[in-house]
């Protein structure tokens, strides 16, 4: 039996408590949220960083409803910031009213995932500032390749920039309750997961040539937890996979157990540790 009557029990307290002039149900809460455990619908994910920006109208759910606990809402740096300190939202507030219509049709509830992408998603205003274009070329495991422009990710002046987006996000949804997760992407670059570049020698041949070294790139992943520091109430959603460390392949694997050990140390059981 669906909990159709238990959810509009629910909503019918909220209205109640309402003020008789609100028109929208507020989504603020201060709850310790708890990890996601079951099957998140990952959402559109193959144009993430590239043209057109992702959708979030959340079509897998209601093609195949009853059978998620969560779903993903993907976004792009250079969406919601356009310009230093201007914000758009609405590729997220989309997801959003997606799964609140969702919920008011259909039952378990199901609570959104966070995942929003540097690297390639970096506004033009950063690249000026801090350094870049790099250009990059991803591949699947099919052989098809896209490029990818990036800016100095493993640089500090790059990661104090994303820390204040990241804190703006927290300061704007870490009190949503529909908000479940947030993925954790601080120097990222060809995909949404930090511990993954494009390992072709072009593409070390022009980080390099940017400057980059691994030295730095881990201390940028070591670092990570500190961006999303202002996430109190909201588990992280960590990926993790071996570190990619030079061309074709060559990979740290310490290097991610180290990190794994001490992101668990420091935040316990908001920490997800997860491989998307």
């Amino acid at each position: 039996m669906r909990c159709a009557i238990t959810w509009w029990i629910f909503v019918l307290l909220i209205l109640s408590s309402l003020e008789p002039s609100s028109a929208k149900i507020s989504r603020k809460s201060s709850v310790m949220k708890k990890p996601m455990v079951g099957l998140v619908s990952q959402g559109l994910t193959s144009p993430l960083y590239g043209d057109p920006p992702p959708n979030n109208a959340m079509l897998e759910l209601f093609t195949h409803p009853n059978v998620y606990i969560g779903a993903v809402i993907n976004g792009r740096w250079f969406d919601i910031e356009p310009q230093k300190g201007v914000y758009n939202f609405s590729s997220i507030e989309q997801g959003l009213n997606a799964i609140q219509q969702y919920n008011s049709q259909y039952c378990p509830p199901v609570r959104a995932k966070l995942r929003i992408g540097a690297g390639n998603g970096t506004p033009q205003w950063v690249i000026d500032q801090v350094g870049g274009p790099v250009i990059l070329t991803s591949c699947s495991h099919i052989g098809a390749c896209s490029v990818r422009v990036v800016s100095y990710f493993w640089t500090p002046q790059y990661q104090a920039l994303w820390r204040n987006f990241t804190t703006t996000l927290a300061l704007q949804y870490d009190d949503d309750p529909l908000v479940q997760e947030v993925g954790v992407t601080s120097c990222s670059s060809s995909t949404a997961e930090p511990f993954i570049i494009p390992n072709s020698q072009e593409d070390f041949t022009n980080l390099t040539l940017a400057n980059f070294t691994l030295q730095a790139y881990e201390q940028c992943i070591s670092d990570a937890f500190d961006d999303y520091s202002a996430w109190v109430n909201t588990p992280l959603d960590f990926p993790f996979s071996p570190l990619i460390t030079g061309p074709f392949g060559s990979t740290n694997v310490n290097f991610t157990i180290q990190v794994m050990q001490s992101y668990r140390m420091a935040k316990g059981s908001l920490l997800d540790i997860s491989n998307s």
